[in-house]
């Protein structure tokens, strides 16, 4: 097997021996096949490593690692439980140790944030009716995530209600005034609502970070962060992760093609997107400061909604 750093290139490059020993357990199980001679390093998130494997000029399966204690076992899980999905990969193998797993290459072109060329409204719709409509209750498919079976530790909410206030120290003077009461008492209320046992299994980050483009249309999302929650948060995410258009006009057809979470009043859905929009506000200060402008009036913006519904 060709090791190269560029699929297109000819410079080579050792691999970590975790690669090495998954390359060697994946050809045994002929998971690799003989044609499949070239490996090459991606670029993954900071938790994570990745090698795509495929032939000549073709990517065809990825393996990813992660030091994080579950992390694998989570991802693989979310891929498996949803795997009719033509957005996701399938999952060819997890290492019982559970230090990585291999997948099947997603062709696509991730897009800058903003994903100028991509109609927003359109590609939420497809998100609510290609994978969220999947979605199913945590109790529902406990025995099938193996270890994986303590829902309250995955669910979104108190993670984010610890590290919300953390952020005021770094962050106070650019934060919505209020917003942050606001937005940790929507949370509380949400779990209160439906407790983690009741939850469903959500991807826990979409966004334009980890959507696969082609043609202007949305055709793969990657690197789940699994949480349990209601399907609305992963929508509610979604939404609040693509600036430059929070209009309640562009969420609508996407609430109105989720199947698995059905909105008891207007209300309801404008406390359900406050939250993973407040989180957003944060998230662009720590990576894309120049957004915080339009994430500021998005949450006037939203505020406004909640206070004439």
């Amino acid at each position: 097997m060709r090791l190269v750093h560029d699929p297109g290139g000819s410079r080579q490059e050792a691999i970590p021996p975790l690669f090495e020993e998954a390359l060697q357990a994946l050809q045994t199980l002929g998971v690799i096949r003989e044609a499949q001679t070239e490996c090459a390093t991606l670029t993954g998130g900071s938790e994570s490593a990745l090698v795509v494997v495929g032939r000549p000029g073709r990517r065809e399966l990825v393996i990813k690692s992660s030091p994080v204690e579950g992390r694998v076992a989570a991802e693989a899980a979310y891929l498996r439980v949803y795997g009719r999905s033509r957005l996701l990969a399938r999952v060819r193998h997890v290492d019982p140790k559970g230090r990585y797993y291999a997948y099947d290459y997603l062709s696509g072109e991730r897009l800058p944030q903003r994903c100028p060329d991509v109609d927003k409204a359109a590609t939420l719709a497809a998100l609510a009716r290609d994978l969220f409509n999947r979605y199913r209750p945590f109790g529902a498919i406990a025995r099938k995530l193996g270890g994986m079976n303590n829902s309250a530790a995955l669910a979104w909410q108190p993670g984010w209600l610890a590290s919300v206030p953390k952020q005021r120290q770094r962050f106070g003077e650019y934060l919505p005034r209020e917003g942050e009461a606001l937005a940790l008492e929507l949370a509380a209320a949400s779990l209160r609502r439906v407790p983690a046992q009741a939850g469903w299994l959500l991807h826990g980050d979409p966004g334009p970070h980890n959507f696969l483009f082609g043609g202007g249309r949305l055709t793969g999302v990657i690197d789940p962060t699994v949480r349990v929650g209601e399907p609305i948060y992963d929508l509610a995410r979604a939404f609040a992760a693509w600036p430059g258009d929070f209009s309640l006009e562009t969420l609508l057809p996407a609430v109105e093609a989720l199947e698995t979470w059905r909105t008891p009043s207007r209300r309801a859905l404008i406390e359900a997107v406050l939250p993973p929009l407040y989180g957003q506000v944060i998230a662009c200060l720590w990576h894309q400061p120049e957004d915080l402008p339009g994430y500021q009036d998005g949450w006037d913006y939203w505020t406004r909604l909640l206070a004439a519904a």
